[in-house]
C-alpha cells in the first residue's frame, strides 16, 4: 500500500491560514489533486478538514473519502464518505483489505502528523506557493522525515512542486 501525501503549502511551511483558510490554492493544483485521488480511489482526511470542505472538495467523485475522527457524533451518512475512528495503522490495514493499493493523505495538520509519525507516508508531492504567512496551520509537527528528492517542477504562478520519496528509518 502506497500512501502519498499531497500538501499545498507556503514557503514558510503552512498549509492554511490560522483560521483554516486555504482559498489561495490554485484551481490547477486542485484539479491535479482530484485526479490523484481518483487514480488512487481514496483519500484520507481529518474531520476538521472534511467539515471545512464538505460539499466543495469532499467527497471526490469516483473515490472514497475516509474521515479519520476521534468522535462519531454528528456524522451523517453520505455516499462516498466513511467516518473511521481507527488508528493510522489500522486504517491503512483496512484499506489494504479492501483492495486499495494507493491512498492520498490530505490532512489537516494533526492528521498529517499522525500518519507521518507512524511511518506510513511513502511519497510526498508538495506544491510550494510563493507566499509567506508568518503564522497558520503547520505542515507537520512532532516528527521528522528523511526525504529523497525524485523530481522538481515549476508550475504556473510560481508554484514549485517537489516530489519526494520518504526514506524509511529502520
Amino acid at each position: 500500500m502506497k500512501l502519498i501525501w499531497n500538501p499545498a503549502l507556503t514557503l514558510d511551511g503552512y498549509i492554511a491560514k490560522i483560521d483554516g483558510d486555504s482559498d489561495w490554492v490554485s484551481d490547477e493544483d486542485g484539479e491535479a489533486f482530484w485526479k490523484l485521488i481518483q487514480q488512487s480511489g481514496c483519500v484520507i482526511v481529518g474531520r476538521t478538514t472534511y467539515e471545512q470542505y464538505k460539499g466543495d472538495v469532499f467527497p471526490v467523485p469516483g473515490a472514497t473519502t475516509f474521515v479519520q475522527t476521534s468522535r462519531m457524533d454528528g456524522t451523517e451518512p453520505q455516499e462516498g464518505v466513511e467516518f473511521v475512528t481507527s488508528s493510522p495503522q489500522e486504517l491503512i490495514s483496512i484499506l489494504e483489505q479492501r483492495g486499495f493499493t494507493q491512498a492520498v493523505l490530505a490532512g489537516g495538520g494533526e492528521t498529517n502528523s499522525r500518519f507521518a509519525a507512524a511511518g506510513l507516508v511513502d511519497e510526498i508531492i508538495a506544491n510550494v506557493y510563493p507566499m509567506i504567512f508568518g503564522d497558520g496551520i503547520k505542515l507537520l509537527s512532532g516528527c521528522a522525515l528523511k526525504l529523497e528528492l525524485l523530481d522538481v517542477q515549476q508550475l504556473p504562478g510560481g508554484i514549485v512542486q517537489h516530489h519526494y520519496k520518504v526514506v524509511k528509518q529502520p
